[in-house]
């Protein structure tokens, strides 16, 4: 209800449990309070909106491990790691390595964009 010149907010939430863009419209009906049937045209608010998931391997697991094996000293060992984008917007990824690790692993490139 809302009494003369009052305005109010109202939110609208919005929640989804899949990836999915969504279409969906709602009515907004306006009456009397007093019950004389005195109605204003409804309003049909349009809602748009979409879900996405960021999505990197999806068989990559949170905990990888790349061994290197054993390495002579002073002789370097590369391996690589593909990381494949599989959402449909782009990704931003930053590698972060600890200062004592900075000395012996060389990550090309720390940083990009998938």
């Amino acid at each position: 209800m809302l009494l003369p010149f009052e305005e109010k907010g109202v939110d609208i939430s919005f929640k989804s449990i899949s990836q999915k863009k969504f279409l969906e419209s709602i009515v907004l009906e306006v009456e009397d309070v007093e019950g004389l049937g005195i109605k204003q045209e409804d309003k049909t608010i349009n809602l748009d909106a979409e879900a996405f998931d960021i999505t990197l391997n999806d068989a990559m697991k949170i905990e990888q491990l790349l061994d290197f094996e054993a390495v002579r000293v002073g002789e370097p060992k590369e391996l690589s790691l593909l990381l494949k984008n599989q959402g449909q917007y782009p990704i931003k990824y930053d590698f972060t390595v600890r200062k004592k690790a900075q000395e012996i692993f060389t990550i090309e490139p720390m940083f990009g964009k998938l």
